[in-house]
Order: C-alpha cells, then sequence, then structure tokens
C-alpha cells in the first residue's frame, strides 16, 4: 500500500493578520531542489492559498519527513515575501481582494459556484491511500464512509471567520457542504 498527503495554506500578512493574494510569488520562491523527489507545491483555489503535495510514499517514515522538507519550504518561502504560513480550516482575518488563482480548471469552478465562492477561503489537509485493485478500493470507501462523521467530529480547526467565532468547531465543514461534492459517497456496488 502506498500514500500521499496534500496540505493547503493560507498566506497571511504579518502585520493585519489577513489573508493575501501572493500565493504566486511565494510559489515562485519555493526551491524544487529543497523538496523531496516527487513531491510538488501547487497554487490552490484562491490567490491567497498555496499547496504542497508529498510524492507517492511506502511509509509514515517517509510521509513525515516529506511533509516536514514541504513545510519548512513553505514556510521559508512565506517569510522572505514578510508573509506568514497558517494551516487552519477557514481564514480568521479575511481579505475580501483575495481572487481565485489562474488556470482554466479554477476558472471553470468559479465561474460554476460564483457567489458561493466568494467568502470560500478555506484549506484542508488530504491523505490519499493507494490500494492493490478496484474491488478493495470500492470495499475500503464503503467501510470508511460510516467512520466519516466520527473523523470530522475528532478533527475540528476552523471555528473562526472574518474575525468571529462562527459558533462551529468546523466552520470549513459548514462552507463545503454548501458545494455539491461534499458529504459521504452514496455506498457502491463491487466490480
Amino acid at each position: 500500500m502506498t500514500c500521499g498527503v496534500e496540505e493547503e495554506f493560507l498566506l497571511v500578512d504579518l502585520g493585519s493578520r489577513k489573508t493575501v493574494s501572493r500565493a504566486d510569488v511565494v510559489l515562485k520562491r519555493v526551491d524544487g531542489a529543497r523538496l523531496p523527489p516527487g513531491a510538488e507545491t501547487h497554487s490552490e483555489l484562491l490567490t491567497s492559498q498555496v499547496e504542497f503535495a508529498t510524492g507517492v510514499c511506502a511509509s509514515t517514515t517517509e510521509v513525515r519527513s516529506q511533509l516536514i522538507a514541504g513545510r519548512k519550504a513553505l514556510t521559508a518561502a512565506a517569510r522572505e515575501e514578510g508573509l506568514a504560513l497558517v494551516s487552519s480550516g477557514t481564514a480568521v482575518l479575511t481579505n475580501p481582494d483575495v481572487t481565485a488563482a489562474e488556470g482554466e480548471r479554477f476558472g471553470r469552478i468559479t465561474a460554476t459556484y460564483a457567489e458561493l465562492l466568494r467568502d470560500y477561503q478555506v484549506s484542508g489537509c488530504h491523505v490519499h491511500i493507494g490500494v492493490s485493485d478496484r474491488d478493495t478500493a470500492i470495499a475500503v470507501i464503503n467501510h470508511l464512509g460510516t467512520w466519516l462523521p466520527v473523523l470530522l467530529a475528532l478533527s475540528p480547526n476552523s471555528p473562526f471567520t472574518d474575525g468571529r467565532d462562527t459558533g462551529y468547531a468546523s466552520w470549513r465543514m459548514v462552507q463545503q457542504s454548501r458545494l455539491p461534492g461534499s458529504g459521504l459517497t452514496p455506498r457502491a456496488a463491487r466490480g
């Protein structure tokens, strides 16, 4: 079995602590030589976000090592721009001037979901697990579905947005619930 992790981060101004549209310059500062083989940095939906993706890893030790290297590279690049890298499900202090990142994919997303994304400054962590075959993958997804609400309850990290306590431990989930891809997948039949 293999695994990989994608971590999304918000970029904030050190003085105001508000999100800033500086992903492009931070990503340019990340030197590919500082990243582990197979690992990459990317832009995300908004210009206030950056992403680090590990390569395909064969052990948790390898995942940990790559995550540390990616975080260090992005943190250093952000600091060189006078910014901080923040790992939070939502932006605590938002900047209304943040725009969608360039690119065909992000253009389609913002055109499709328009107003739903106006205040959607969220970040996540995605763990990808490689399995041996399609039937195993379907069995795993079917089994995990009942446990996802428990995982969500154990992992809240976004009680604030725009300087306010939302009253929710996971405002990110509330934001995401407005999009059609949110929620549990239907139970699937094996091949």
